[in-house]
């Protein structure tokens, strides 16, 4: 059994100096684990394996490694392959995790998301919490430009993650589109609750100023002067979104916010 690419006629030619064996799984189990792509993908190339589980495992790293390297059609194109293959739960979580990845960049929402719904549903998986995310995420996308898919899925994924797994690095990210959710639904006092509350929950979080920005706007829209300059004084003085407070506020408070 040969590796993927060869099966799928991806254009491999060279041979690997690693063609099968245990040596041939050693060095590029490795390479994996240095994370030294460029050599996993060279080994891999006419890698050999004695069993389905072997040769499913070497070819998700390959993939993994292909898109890390650009080369994301390949890298689609084999994790396709690992999933033909019937891989265990394990290997089928981790490869429509990765194939949803790539099509998440390329802007594939509703394919990506059935990936990620493939992938969240092992929830002992260390990729659970991510499938999640980006599963929600893929519905907010497909609202938010026109598609038909209900916010409401999005919400309710959001707020899946954060009632699973608080601990997740994509905790912040899944708070603050669930106050988005909230907001394009037109639940602003519900929305302006989510802003308020993830402000002192994730002050490090890279969506800080957008939340602060959605809460002062929010509060301006019921002519919550105090309240709007609150908020607008937690955008630091340095960020476009604080710029972007002082005509709204002026508008309705007759003063910038902060």
């Amino acid at each position: 059994m040969k590796l993927w690419c060869l099966i799928i006629g991806l254009g491999c030619s060279a041979e690997s100096p690693w063609a099968s064996g245990h040596d041939a799984t050693v060095a590029i189990a490795t390479a994996w684990g240095e994370g030294d792509c460029q050599r996993v993908v060279t080994l891999a190339v006419g890698y050999e394996a004695e069993t389905d589980l072997r040769l499913q495992t070497v070819s998700t790293w390959y993939a993994t490694c292909l898109g890390r390297l650009g080369q994301s059609g390949q890298a689609e194109a084999v994790f396709t392959s690992v999933l033909e293959s019937k891989p265990g739960p394990a290997l089928r979580t981790l490869a429509s995790y990765r194939r949803g990845r790539l099509r998440y960049d390329q802007r594939s929402w509703q394919t990506a998301g059935a990936d990620f719904a493939v992938a969240s549903a092992t929830t002992t998986s260390v990729w659970y919490d991510n499938a999640l995310y980006y599963e929600a995420r893929c519905s907010y996308r497909q609202a938010t430009e026109g598609a038909t898919a209900p916010l409401g899925e999005a919400l309710a994924g959001f707020e899946d993650l954060l009632e699973r797994a608080p601990e997740s690095p994509y905790a912040d990210n899944a708070a603050y589109f669930r106050g988005r959710s909230l907001e394009r639904l037109g639940l602003a006092t519900d929305a302006e609750a989510a802003y308020a509350a993830f402000l002192p929950a994730y002050p490090a979080s890279a969506y800080l100023d957008d939340a602060a920005y959605r809460l002062t706007l929010l509060r301006l829209g019921r002519s919550d002067c105090e309240g709007a300059k609150a908020a607008a004084a937690v955008i630091p003085a340095t960020s476009a979104r604080r710029a972007e407070t002082q005509v709204p506020c002026v508008a309705v408070c007759g003063m910038p916010c902060a």
